[in-house]
């Protein structure tokens, strides 16, 4: 592992860890690097910790590794220092109150037209609505609607212009304001 946490030998030599001690419940116990961890040593400094202390050291570890890659992702790289807020920004700008009330009013907007939609399609002939239903509905293109119905491409198309057309005229009258 790159950074603060590492298995090293505390002699020296060919051992991955410490041999066991009485308070360590017989286990082995990682030892670190302090110079990884304090710039100012400039000497290796190997620490035995215990099992707990070295996984809340990895864990910071995948943490400061993360935010490096939310800045990279954001593509924060201008200087984070040029003022108290800008890095909280860069990294984890939330929407304004006015943006969350006109995300809020759009949705319902389209609640109130999804709900409407049945009686809009009403307006319109049941071929129309078939055919609006399988194509904007179902995904289904309008040469393979064509194809299941035995009519001609045009056919459909105009069908579907039609059925919108009815359907938009309903819309109007039940939302005569939006």
């Amino acid at each position: 592992m790159k950074g603060i946490v590492s298995l090293i030998p505390a002699g020296g030599g060919q051992r991955t860890s410490c041999p066991p001690l009485p308070f360590s419940g017989g286990k082995p116990m990682k030892t670190i690097n302090l110079r990884w961890i304090y710039p100012h040593y400039r000497h290796d400094e190997f620490v035995e910790v215990s099992d707990e202390v070295w996984e809340v050291m990895r864990q910071a570890q995948r943490e400061m590794n993360n935010y490096e890659r939310r800045k990279v992702y954001h593509r924060a790289y201008y200087s984070l220092d040029a003022y108290s807020w800008t890095e909280n920004y860069a990294l984890e700008h939330g929407r304004s109150p006015e943006e969350i009330l006109l995300e809020r009013e759009e949705r319902a907007a389209h609640l109130r037209l999804l709900a409407a939609l049945p009686e809009a399609l009403a307006h319109a002939t049941p071929t129309q609505a078939r055919r609006v239903r399988a194509y904007y509905i179902a995904g289904i293109s309008q040469p393979e609607i064509s194809r299941m119905e035995g009519v001609d491409s045009s056919k459909v198309s105009v069908a579907i212009r039609r059925g919108l057309r009815n359907m938009r005229r309903c819309y109007d009258c039940l939302f005569p304001a939006e």
